[in-house]
């Protein structure tokens, strides 16, 4: 049975004109085009009126962390504290609806400024939860508050996976780094399947209801079998958006054998940290530290071997890059493999390509190299938050979106969720209202980012990403124009209906 939207604007993302209708059948676009063509071409189409609403293409998340997106989802988050006071205040609370013997994963520390301006202690994470492990995660995912009994059995934990955790992890109460990657590999172990099964439902919804139709999903925790990823493989046909899996691993045996094309993320595959716990790497030091320069978990060696291994197997490769350094080096391997093996269409990616630099967008846009990267982190914590760390002049360089487009580098949008939430109409309010106003870009160019260009990023703008005959009927109904709509209200506009494959998959009720 054809169907056919009209009676509203229909913004293709294949041209420039927008549209007044379009047609489909099952899963599959068959006429995009003006009402009157479409009414005489296909007169018994069921008729679907926008009643002036607005029809885009579904939405692609090109960098999220799903499975660990939706355990996070169904943990309790302190995002919204900001004091010391107020953190120790929801750790209490949480722990006095734990179970004996429970241990706490808390997330969201650090979302908003600590007036304290100072780190929570060991000695007062031990005050708010004596008698269970808590485990309190920073917003940005790059370190580990824990207290006394956290700290015991991750030290237990990682001494039998062979991880050593620093002397000053164990004084502070603060796990960075390996200790950190390690802390995060805990929950799989512990939840229930109960627990494993609400956690996708939430993850599920979380995407429906934001319009998203395809994610490029970063899985895996487990060099070899990872439970996340066996789950979404087994799975994908399930769930009611189309899944890009990228396994979070060096072990490019293992991404073959299960018939994956693509390799890295996050997790075991970052090139440095991140910005407020100064282990994100730079080519100049820290302003609020000189003698530290971030953290470099690769040699170019080391780097180098594994794109060669994963280039050769023809795998596209991506990895997660935040500071200038890190990001140069990330382009060093890849020019090396590139060099040494040529191979047109590559898309290899760098993630996030945080606070960058004019020479580096060069080096990226002549190795033909593409970009998954997040303004919706700009939404969150503006570029001010970075000059204390970093100094204004590489603040104002993060996120640099306008010179990067301006140089014909092809860029997906993203939300790294769980660090922030999959809403990409929020990540294009975001990108078109930088805090650095010369990094803003158009509502046209923000909505290219999460649709045609992120499919684009995942080999896949054939299939989905506009709408256009012969494509995957993949639909997004808003309640408004963002072509039409003020630029600062953008973040206003409401997901009316999701459209996956032809069949609705979420309604706003």
């Amino acid at each position: 049975m054809k169907k056919m939207f009209f009676g509203g604007t229909v913004l293709t993302m294949d041209t420039d004109d927008t549209q007044e209708a379009v047609v489909f059948e099952n899963d599959k676009i068959v006429f995009v085009g003006c009402e009157r063509e479409a009414k005489e071409k296909y007169p018994d189409a069921e008729l679907i009126n926008l009643n002036g609403k607005t029809l885009v293409p579904g939405f692609i998340d090109s960098h999220c962390h799903m499975s660990f997106s939706g355990e996070m989802m169904t943990q309790p988050s302190l995002f919204e504290a900001s004091s010391i006071a107020e953190i120790v205040a929801g750790l209490r609370q949480e722990a006095d609806k734990a179970s004996k013997d429970e241990v706490l994963f808390i997330n969201g520390y650090g979302g908003h400024p600590i007036a304290e301006n100072r780190p929570i202690t060991l000695a007062e994470m031990d005050k708010a939860v004596p008698d269970h492990p808590v485990f309190l995660r920073t917003a940005g995912t790059h370190g580990t508050f824990v207290n006394t009994k956290a700290l015991k059995l991750i030290i237990e934990e990682a001494k039998n996976a062979g991880i050593a955790i620093s002397e000053e992890d164990k004084a502070e109460g603060f796990l960075r780094n390996e200790a950190n990657l390690f802390a995060y590999s805990l929950p799989p172990k512990l939840m229930s399947e109960e627990q494993k099964k609400k956690a996708r439902e939430k993850m599920i919804h979380e995407c429906i209801s934001n319009g998203i139709t395809a994610v490029h999903t970063m899985e895996g925790r487990s060099p070899v079998n990872d439970p996340d990823v066996l789950a979404l493989l087994r799975d994908k046909d399930e769930i009611p958006f189309h899944l890009r899996i990228y396994y979070q691993t060096t072990n490019v045996e293992e991404v073959v054998r299960l018939g994956l094309k693509q390799i890295g993320g996050c997790f075991s595959c970052i090139l440095d940290g991140d910005v407020e716990p100064g282990t994100a790497a730079f080519r100049e030091p820290y302003i609020d530290n000189p003698k530290n320069y971030g953290n470099l978990y690769f040699t170019q060696e080391r780097l180098e071997n594994f794109f060669r291994e994963a280039h050769k197997a023809g795998l596209q490769i991506c990895m997660h890059a935040i500071g200038d350094a890190a990001i140069e080096q990330a382009l060093k391997a890849y020019k090396k493999v590139l060099t040494e093996f040529p191979r047109e269409n590559h898309r290899h990616r760098v993630e996030h390509f945080e606070v960058s630099a004019y020479d580096l967008m060069d080096f990226a846009k002549d190795l033909k190299v593409t970009l998954a990267m997040q303004p919706i982190f700009d939404y969150y914590w503006p570029s001010d938050t970075y000059i204390p760390h970093i100094g204004p002049e590489r603040a104002a360089m993060r996120c640099a979106l306008r010179p990067v487009l301006d140089r014909g580098i092809i860029v997906g949008g993203g939300s790294d969720s769980p660090v922030t939430s999959m809403n990409p109409l929020l990540g294009i309010h975001a990108a078109v209202n930088l805090s650095v106003p010369a990094s803003r870009i158009s509502v046209k160019e923000a909505l290219r980012m999460v649709t045609i260009d992120a499919a684009y990023l995942g080999f896949e703008e054939d299939e989905r990403g506009s709408i256009k005959a012969g494509k995957e009927a993949n639909f997004v109904i808003l309640s408004d124009n963002p072509l039409e709509h003020p630029k600062d209200k953008l973040d206003k506009i409401q997901i009316l209906e999701t459209v996956y494959r032809g069949k609705t998959v979420w309604v706003n009720k």
